[in-house]
């Protein structure tokens, strides 16, 4: 069995459709991106010291914060995340062989919110993001054009997933 140990406790986990790509958000606000692509094995997580394992890190940017969510869009071309006390989505590109992930940029909320990102989901696809923050705020982002809109604008999408607490389900 193919297996990686994490320094950090872990605190989401989400994977690709294809179960070969697994990104990890753990307490200091780190994104572990790992790939089983090159093994023939499945991939197991072990949230442990002292790890030996190679694997992607996107290194969070205070250390103070751990990862509130993160999600896979559902044809794994993004991976996004919220950590604790933020106001904004960061969005990743994933390449798909490697599983490292890429072209990092964040998303701030235009909102006049006063309250973090709790929860996020992906519409099945993959241009746009739900979002809840700790106020009971629902949001929408669309990826790429990095920028939130209007719900009425969402009224009819289909969603990949549904954690949110606050909106419609899928």
């Amino acid at each position: 069995m193919h297996s990686h140990r994490f320094e950090n406790e872990l605190y989401s986990l989400d994977w690709s459709v294809d179960g070969k790509v697994i990104i990890v958000g753990d307490s200091q606000g780190d994104i572990h991106s790992v790939s089983a692509h090159k093994s023939k094995e499945p991939l197991k997580i072990i949230d442990t010291a002292n790890s030996s394992n190679e694997y992607e890190v996107q290194k969070g940017p205070d250390h103070l914060s751990f990862v509130q969510d993160v999600k896979i869009a559902s044809d794994s071309s993004y991976v996004a995340w919220c950590r604790q006390n933020s106001y904004a989505v960061e969005i990743a590109t994933i390449d798909f062989k490697s599983g490292k992930l890429t072209k990092n940029y964040s998303i701030p909320l235009q909102s006049d919110i006063e309250s973090s990102i709790t929860h996020i989901d992906w519409s099945e696809d993959g241009e746009v993001l739900a979002v809840n923050t700790q106020n009971n705020g629902l949001y929408f982002i669309h990826v790429t054009d990095k920028r939130e809109i209007s719900a009425s604008k969402v009224r009819d999408l289909k969603w990949k997933t549904w954690s949110c607490k606050f909106g419609w389900p899928v």
